[in-house]
């Protein structure tokens, strides 16, 4: 597994790519938006049985399974992973010999992403791993670095059904540092925010990489140079 980098153009305060030879990116900030009519939504609350206390759905697909998990992560109450399939059919999955597992994203291939930890510390300083599972088969995937914070801090969050991932990892200066890894090549891409290539990369604020459709275009958030929390739209 190596890191590779391509091109983004963006809007909303998007974030860039790095190129794999120099190039420049385009950046565009798109204007002000209007607020449309409220929307008119039906609830429904899920709560898997073993944990009625704290549940979280993190994403869902086509075919309305739904990925989450139990736990609110204190001391002696871990993240559990689980896919809910209908209203009442739970199916555990946690990464193996694992502590804690929060299942954060699917696509409509049976791929799940997500990550996972060997420690259920009072403090709730854990460390965390990213994975990847395939019909119950599970893989580890941390971005390749040596400059991890520590301990350890590696998530997936999204995935497509281009069997594409994105993510972040936490550099041991505290930034977090958004990437893409493809689970066909095994091939990471790094998420840049605007202005920064791989020769300043090292310097970059912090961003997340949160989610990536099937058309490649990924969303995220990271810190501008006043402070602010911009959300983002990269789109190659």
């Amino acid at each position: 597994m190596y890191a590779s980098h391509r091109r983004l153009s963006i809007t909303i305060a998007a974030a860039g790519a790095l190129a794999t030879v120099a190039t420049v990116a385009a950046f565009a900030v798109a204007g002000p938006a209007n607020a449309g009519p409220a929307a008119s939504y039906h609830f429904q609350t899920f709560n898997n049985g073993t944990d009625r206390t704290f549940n979280q759905l993190l994403g869902i697909n086509d075919d309305d399974v739904i990925a989450g998990y139990f736990g609110s992560g204190a001391k002696g109450h871990p993240n559990k992973g689980y896919e809910l399939w209908t209203p009442s059919t739970y199916r555990t999955e946690n990464y193996p010999r694992s502590v804690q597992t929060q299942v954060t994203g699917l696509n409509n291939e049976g791929v799940t992403v997500g990550f996972w930890s060997t420690m259920n510390t009072s403090s709730m300083s854990n460390n965390n791993f990213g994975f990847y599972s395939v019909n119950g088969s599970y893989h580890d995937v941390s971005f390749p670095t040596r400059n991890n914070a520590s301990p350890q801090a590696d998530q997936l969050l999204g995935v497509n059904n281009n069997d594409v991932a994105v993510g972040f990892y936490t550099n041991a200066q505290g930034g977090n540092r958004g990437y893409e890894y493809s689970i066909r090549t095994r091939q990471f891409t790094r998420v840049l925010p605007p202005g920064f290539t791989n020769s300043t990369s090292l310097h970059s604020p912090s961003l997340t990489a949160t989610a990536i459709n099937n058309h490649g275009d990924v969303t995220g958030f990271y810190t501008d140079s006043a402070g602010n929390t911009d959300g983002i739209l990269a789109q190659p």
